[in-house]
Formats: structure tokens, sequence, C-alpha cells
């Protein structure tokens, strides 16, 4: 017996770290995957990764089960499963693999039902429910979007999964890639709450600023505008300011955006909890993708600060996004 499961890696747009106090967030899904196969230890075709994973994905594993109805301890000493994992995402950049993972294994235990959030309730609080060993309490956000297939707003309590509305706009074009981390998700998170015990005032200004930008790019999106690209070059040029000011940026994430801008981006801001990792340019079509593409990918190679961990020009048609091969 051979069980498989598969969660896509995310792109946060708008709305990170603010939305860890409630205010909304706005994240594509993108087509990149972690793929997950549990399997009998008879099982001659597939070869055994269990060495490989930590205790947390061990415990990830367990979790999932338990949720699903699976007794774990019986599923791994009576039937001596194995595991084997396939990640074609760079893993700990801010493209959410933890979270792809637990919905892999909530999809090896429990099945998915087509490819919208509202049919998959139950595989969405199995992978939510696992992500915890990650991440103490998780948002839901990541889970969903590992779940999910397009542009999604999030918002809602961090007690029980966010409320989420899809949206359907226009086609447009965004430059994604990443760079090495410099501290976890847990430890930025902490960060945030620092600056905020320490500089109340400045910093709760600044997350409500970051909330309200999320609202305006989600309007921008439902609008269906040919501009809407444009605004949203805007909103992340101002959204990166204010996680530079809360301190969740780097000098080499900064020294990349500006690269990007200069060579015609219309905006640009890290994603995700920040301290490297992930980052988004909106561009004005494929074209100009590509040839930031190229100018980006130079910038780096002249920098010994700066290692480049992945870098893709990316369609989003009707919300659903696509790598354009360079």
């Amino acid at each position: 017996m051979v069980l498989s499961g598969s969660g896509n890696a995310k792109l946060l747009l708008f709305g990170e770290h603010a939305a860890v106090y409630g205010y909304p967030s706005l994240g594509l899904t993108l087509p990149h995957t972690i793929d997950v196969r549990i399997f009998d230890k008879d099982e001659q075709n597939i070869e055994p990764l269990d060495n490989l994973l930590t205790r947390n994905d061990l415990e990830a594993i367990a979790l999932a089960a338990e949720k699903t109805g699976q007794k774990a301890g019986d599923l791994w000493r009576s039937r001596n499963w194995h595991v084997n994992i396939s990640a074609a995402m760079p893993l700990s950049r801010g493209f959410g693999s933890s979270a792809a993972y637990c919905v892999a294994l909530a999809e090896c235990f429990g099945g998915r039902k087509g490819e919208d959030l509202a049919s998959n309730l139950d595989t969405w609080k199995t992978a939510h429910h696992a992500e915890h060993v990650y991440h103490g309490k998780p948002s839901g956000i990541d889970t969903g979007l590992a779940l999910g297939k397009g542009v999604y707003q999030f918002s809602g309590s961090r007690e029980d999964l966010p409320s989420y509305k899809k949206i359907v706009p226009e086609s447009f074009y965004i430059l994604g890639g990443s760079i090495p981390r410099t501290s976890s998700t847990r430890d930025l998170i902490g960060m945030v709450r620092l600056h905020l015990d320490q500089n109340p005032d400045s910093t709760r200004k600044a997350l409500e600023q970051l909330g309200q930008l999320s609202i305006a790019a989600t309007r921008a999106l439902e609008q269906r505008s040919s501009c809407a690209s444009t605004r949203l070059g805007t909103f992340a040029n101002q959204a990166q300011d204010l996680l530079e000011r809360i301190g969740v940026s780097t000098p080499e994430m900064n020294a990349l955006l500006n690269a990007g801008r200069e060579a015609g981006a219309l905006g640009g801001k890290l994603s995700g909890a920040g301290g490297g990792g992930a980052f988004v340019f909106f561009v004005k079509d494929v074209r100009s993708g590509m040839e930031i593409f190229d100018t980006v990918k130079h910038f780096i190679s002249t920098r010994r600060d700066i290692t480049l961990s992945s870098l893709f020009v990316c369609e989003c048609s009707d919300g659903v996004a696509a790598i354009i091969d360079h």
C-alpha cells in the first residue's frame, strides 16, 4: 500500500506580520510542490528516506495520522511504514515548505476533494494541526495557500482556521525568488513582538498600515483593472518600507530589491517572515520580467554577500500561477 499527497508552495503578496495581529493578508499559490509517499516496508519500488526526516517531520506525520482517526503508533510499529519526500521548491526560504509538507501529509491520510478550500476543510484542519509542530501557533494562512489554487485574502482569528476569500483578477506578472534566511519565522515574529513592546505606537501604526495595504491590493485585483500591476508595485514599495521599519528585512534583501526596481520593476518587497528568504517584484509583462530576471541574476553574481536560492517569472492568469520558462 502507498499513501501519497502533495502540497503547494505559496508566495505571500501582502500582510506578512500584520496577519499575526488580526489584519488581512493576501497570498498566491505557486505551482512548486512537495510530494510525500508513505508506504509499506515491503514496497520495493520506492526509496525510503526516513533517515533524512527531522524529529519535527516525524511528529507532524503522527499528528496528521491522529487527526484523521489513524492510530499513529500502530501505523509506524505494526505496519512498518517508510517515507519518501521529493521537493520542487527551496526549503526554509519563505515559500511555506512546512505548510506544503503538512498538506501533503493530510492528503496522504484524508485525501483531497477538488481544488477549492471549501471542499477540503477537513484536510486543511489536519494540515493546520500538524503545522503546530513547526510554528507553535500557525495562522492557517500558509496551509490554506498550500491546499488551495489561486489568489486568496485571509483574515480572522489565530485560534482557528482563518476566513478566506478567493480573488479572480485580471492577469498580472511577478518575478519571484529567494535568498538564504538569517532567522527563523518564530524568531522574526518574536522580534516584531519585541518592537511592539519597546515602541508600541510606531510599531502598531506600521502593522496597521501593512494591513491596509493588503486590503488596498485586494481591491485593486478585484477591480480587474489594467493598471492593477502598477498599483500593486506602488503598494509593494510602501510595504517594504514598513517591513524595514519593524526590523524584518536585511541589507542584502534591500540591495536586491533596489536592483530590481532600478531595472524596471513596478515595485518589490520581501515575502513572508523576512530575514532574507522569499521576495516578489511586480512587473509589467513577461518580457519585462525576463529582462529584470537577467539584471537581478547578474547583480547577485557581483555580490559575495548574497546567494540566490531561486528566481522565476510567473504569469498569474485568472489568479492561477504558471512559471514562465526562461
